[in-house]
């Protein structure tokens, strides 16, 4: 489900992002920080994602997690009545929300770019310095945007020339520009996540920490170029795409220049990084599920959802059997016939699997729930839990519902579980195990 990987992957971001800020500090590993940068966005991005499982799970970090949770996880399955009903749900109208947003950050991205395309084309090319410029009006801030250097040559006094030169050449010829663009991209797809826009903040800064540098290293003497970047404070650039000269503030910039350079030992502080990443990449995949069920134990699969039916395509025969009474806490037993199952994990080294992987077993559930005509004619709705054993053997054993809402729709969740082909066993030690797991199903009327 998109809003699961949007949440999983924003919680993983979040948390790395946190990692790198408190490591950096201010140290002065400025190139370092913009790699770390580009690579927290796309670890985050991959971390949820299915084919990182059996990358992960050889991992020692994610090892751990995944002994710690053992757990197949589901995305919520939903079987629409055949009416078709609205969007009527609160994640449906909050993905609404996400959505406008999303459009709406893009749209101005967009609205920029044409508008750095407009004035590419009114201001005229000219050479400066030895350097190919664009001139700008009076009165606008120089600045930079890929290749392409924007400036007006008559705003400038003597020797500041060079400088504003060499601070836009620097963001110019390393191609700062693509940061910028990386992160409000984030930004528009994250714009829900506080820390997105955190993180835009930290490319712009450390960006203008590596164009300050490159200046220093140039020779330009560093108490007069900071003189005439308090100079130029006034002046303020149209969009927000491009790197311009003042954009930070220019107190944190200068304690940066006049900072002591960092020891290159300093570096390894970063490698503390590489942990924490595979611990969430394994979050992700095991994606532990606590609940507030104390007497449903086990591994808890995530939530299955059925929506009533117009109609129902079962057969009579079918209806008849569901009527039989089930208690709560009664068990049925299939796969191991009279013998006892044995020990019973509730947590493995490696999770059982359904034939298939996940999605096979999304698409059995789909098709396999229904909802009873007789609890829709009683509208009756809620929240089962089954909880059955995984047996080393992968049969499904020791089937029971732990918390029940009618003996109708009880014994549909029932079935269900029951009719499961075998999987193939979870492991301990290297050895087949028998895995304990619930199973939540929501049966709920559609409005």
């Amino acid at each position: 489900m998109m809003m699961n990987y949007l949440i999983e992957a924003n919680i993983v971001f979040a948390a790395l992002f946190l990692l790198y800020a408190a490591l950096a500090g201010r140290d002065t590993f400025f190139g370092l920080r913009r790699t770390v940068l580009w690579l927290l966005p796309a670890v985050a991005a991959c971390a949820p994602l299915p084919f990182l499982g059996p990358v992960v799970e050889r991992l020692p970090a994610a090892g751990q997690a995944g002994a710690w949770t053992g757990q197949i996880a589901l995305p919520e399955v939903v079987v629409q009545d055949q009416a078709g009903g609205g969007l009527t749900t609160l994640p449906d109208v909050l993905y609404i929300i996400y959505i406008i947003g999303v459009a709406a950050l893009l749209g101005r991205m967009a609205a920029q770019l044409v508008a750095l395309a407009r004035l590419r084309n009114r201001c005229p090319e000219a050479c400066v310095e030895g350097r190919k410029v664009h001139i700008l009006p009076d009165g606008e801030a120089p600045f930079s945007f890929f290749g392409q250097i924007y400036l007006c040559p008559q705003a400038h006094k003597d020797g500041e020339l060079d400088t504003v030169l060499a601070h836009e050449s620097a963001h110019a010829r390393q191609w700062h520009s693509a940061d910028v663009v990386m992160s409000q991209a984030l930004c528009a797809i994250c714009w829900f996540n506080p820390v997105a826009w955190m993180y835009a903040k930290e490319v712009r800064r450390n960006l203008e920490y590596l164009a300050d540098e490159a200046v220093i290293r140039q020779g330009f003497e560093r108490k007069s170029y900071q003189y005439q970047l308090l100079n130029m404070t006034l002046n303020t650039a149209a969009a927000t795409l491009y790197n311009h000269f003042n954009v930070l503030p220019l107190k944190t910039r200068i304690r940066m220049m006049n900072k002591r350079r960092s020891r290159g030992i300093g570096r390894l502080k970063y490698l503390l990084a590489l942990p924490a990443a595979a611990l969430l990449a394994a979050a992700c995949q095991n994606k532990e599920s606590k609940g507030n069920d104390q007497e449903a134990k086990g591994n808890e699969m995530e939530e299955v959802m059925v929506v009533g039916y117009a109609s129902d395509d079962r057969t009579e025969e079918n209806s008849v059997a569901i009527k039989v009474e089930n208690p709560v806490g009664v068990s049925t037993d299939e796969g191991t016939g009279t013998a006892p199952l044995g020990k019973v994990y509730d947590m493995v080294e490696q999770a059982p699997s359904f034939p298939g992987g996940p999605s096979e077993l999304m698409a059995y559930l789909s098709k396999n729930i229904k909802y009873p005509k007789e609890a829709q004619a009683a509208k009756q709705e809620g929240r089962v839990i089954v909880q059955f054993v995984v047996t080393s053997t992968g049969g499904v054993a020791d089937i029971k519902v732990m918390r029940g809402v009618s003996p109708v729709l009880d014994m549909e969740a029932l079935r269900v579980v029951k009719n499961m082909p075998k999987w193939t066993p979870g492991r301990q030690d290297g050895e087949a195990v028998n895995v304990r797991y619930t199973l939540p199903v929501t049966f709920r009327l559609s409005k």
